[in-house]
């Protein structure tokens, strides 16, 4: 990947992370990370898992890249799957929020297409989450609409949504934290 600070992608890269170097020795880490992690109750994956194969049998290239047979998978999973790949506003425009189903919780709402930035919050006594929360969540139009890149802007950037998330008891005005029960 390359940064160009010039832009203001670049910049915001560069105002978090440092300097260049640490720009490349983040980018290092990342690569060198598992396809995968797992715990006690949940199995973290970036697209998903094929349906009805073993997780210790899963490729990686289907861990980055399975959507359909996944996606449209109802039945249990051996883990809860956490996953993202798959944004929801692409499937439905106006779902702002994490997909939290019986077997899998999708949290990714498409924040690298102009959707809400969203993470979820998971304890060790349950599966799904208990909390969520999208910064930037509106409804946004159809992705091929000519709005949709202003409509959809993050309000914030993603270091504060990430504070505001880790700080539960923190609400800001527009976008008071989600919290499922």
């Amino acid at each position: 990947m390359n940064l160009d600070t010039n832009d203001a992608t670049g910049k915001l890269v560069l105002q978090i992370i440092g300097s260049i170097a640490e720009f490349w020795r983040a980018q290092e880490m990342v690569r060198a990370l598992p396809p995968s992690h797992d715990d006690e109750l949940r199995y973290y994956v970036h697209a998903g898992i094929r349906p009805r194969v073993r997780l210790d049998q899963q490729t990686d290239e289907t861990k980055l890249w399975i959507r359909d047979s996944f996606l449209r998978h109802k039945g249990p999973f051996p883990k809860y799957i956490v996953h993202g790949h798959t944004p929801s506003i692409y499937l439905d425009p106006q779902k702002a929020m994490p997909d939290v189903r019986d077997n899998r919780c999708n949290v990714d709402t498409g924040a690298g297409m102009n959707g809400p930035l969203s993470a979820a919050n998971f304890n060790d006594r349950q599966t799904k989450p208990i909390h969520t929360i999208s910064v930037g969540a509106k409804k946004c139009p159809p992705l091929n609409s000519p709005f949709s890149r202003i409509a959809c802007r993050h309000p914030i950037d993603p270091t504060t949504a990430i504070y505001k998330f880790l700080s539960p008891s923190f609400e800001f005005a527009s976008y008071p934290l989600v919290r499922e029960a």
